[in-house]
């Protein structure tokens, strides 16, 4: 009975062994190189008399909860980030700023942020994306209100936003950023409003239809009330039997 015991003890602790021995599944390298990275993780220098800063926080925009991990504070003139995604010379592999992340194929920015429900005096933002220099893109946002949109930056080097408070005499609320990540994947252009689908149409369309309509519209010859409509004879009465 004593040899049982310590046999099925053995056996139990083998398994147990195999259990833990199992290959655990890891990221491969290639999978880890596809991943999104956040803007801020790249090498960023902040300018302005506002303040920018990473921090993880849930708050409430239009009555939904999300979750901001930075946020940019204007205060009651500007702020701004400048940011390097990409070294100047990526040819160059002993150049240290071609950092692995430096060199990674980013294809779009992915750009989700808003103003906190409780702020509604706050004077509005607006947020401009400079793309190597260059104006890219400006959202206005209020209180309340969130903003996305994505760009295409699979040739851009540098990127910078700025958070300007539209009043000069106010004081103007954080704005919160829900996604501000680099992405593999090509930039998807937001649903068509429509109005841009009316703006789409030609200007040039008749205002009126033709007097003269086709042959082919012409179901019905043009009667006056004064004309009775004839009657088509009713063919079905000749297959009825007579009654008696």
């Amino acid at each position: 009975m004593a040899k049982k015991q310590l046999l099925g003890r053995l056996l139990a602790g083998g398994l147990l062994l195999a259990a833990f021995a199992l290959p655990c599944p890891v990221a491969s390298a290639e999978e880890e190189e596809e991943r999104s990275l956040w803007l801020f993780e790249t090498t960023c220098v902040s300018n302005g008399p506002g303040r920018w800063r990473r921090e993880t926080e849930d708050i409430s925009v239009s009555r939904a909860v999300y979750r901001s991990y930075m946020f940019m504070g204007p205060g009651s003139r500007s702020v701004s980030l400048a940011c390097r995604i990409r070294g100047e010379n990526s040819e160059n592999p002993e150049n240290p700023e071609n950092s692995k992340d430096a060199k990674k194929p980013f294809q779009s920015l992915q750009l989700e942020f808003g103003m906190r429900d409780t702020q509604r005096e706050s004077p509005y933002n607006t947020v401009i994306v400079y793309l190597d220099g260059q104006q890219s893109a400006s959202e206005t946002v209020a209180a309340g209100e969130k903003v996305y949109f994505a760009l295409d930056v699979s040739e851009v080097q540098n990127i910078a936003l700025e958070t300007v408070c539209s009043s000069g005499a106010g004081y103007c609320d954080r704005v919160y950023f829900f996604n501000a990540s680099l992405s593999t994947e090509p930039a998807i252009s937001p649903a068509t409003s429509p109005e841009e689908l009316l703006e789409e149409f030609p200007e040039d369309l008749p205002e009126e239809l033709p007097e003269e309509l086709p042959e082919a519209l012409e179901i019905y010859p043009e009667t006056t009330p004064d004309e009775p409509l004839e009657e088509s004879p009713d063919e079905s009465s000749d297959l009825l039997p007579e009654l008696p």
